[in-house]
């Protein structure tokens, strides 16, 4: 078992030194919980490189970038997990082809989904949207990164 003492000296040398050089953290999502983020200029992280992972926070991290602009880096993307929430209306679009909810979920998701399931999702956004919307946030915070992204494999 760990000595207090031992433990108590390490904390202090950690705090003297390790934090004086600068931490960062490269991928965190606070917007999951919004309650943190006030806490952000109590915290001895110098940046904090803030996620978004799918529609309802791209927002959500736009604005703790705006709160913050010296302790944050806003990464704009949606993460693999929600994909299937994503419209491929890009290739649509050109066809004016217009997709149902229901043919969207149907298409993508595995395990043929019921009508009471699909039901309970949210409206397909459609990637034409995500994207103009993700532009403007860059353009927006220019040293903004792209994150959680999915990619179609060949």
């Amino acid at each position: 078992m760990a000595d207090p003492e031992v433990d108590d000296t390490l904390n202090e040398t950690l705090d003297d030194s390790l934090w004086s050089l600068g931490v960062y953290d490269a991928h965190c999502h606070p917007t999951d919980t919004m309650d943190v983020v006030p806490e952000i200029p109590k915290r001895k992280i110098r940046t904090l490189t803030i996620m978004a992972t799918k529609a309802e926070d791209q927002e959500l991290v736009a604005q703790v970038a705006r709160n913050y602009p010296d302790r944050v880096v806003p990464s704009f993307g949606w993460h693999p997990w929600f994909s299937h929430r994503l419209l491929d209306d890009m290739k649509a679009g050109a066809s004016g082809v217009t997709i149902s909810k229901t043919e969207h979920y149907r298409s993508v998701l595995t395990n043929e989904p019921t009508e009471a399931f699909i039901e309970t999702l949210p409206e397909p956004k459609p990637l034409s949207q995500f994207i103009t919307e993700t532009r403007n946030y860059l353009e927006e915070f220019p040293s903004a990164l792209v994150g959680e992204v999915e990619t179609e494999s060949a």
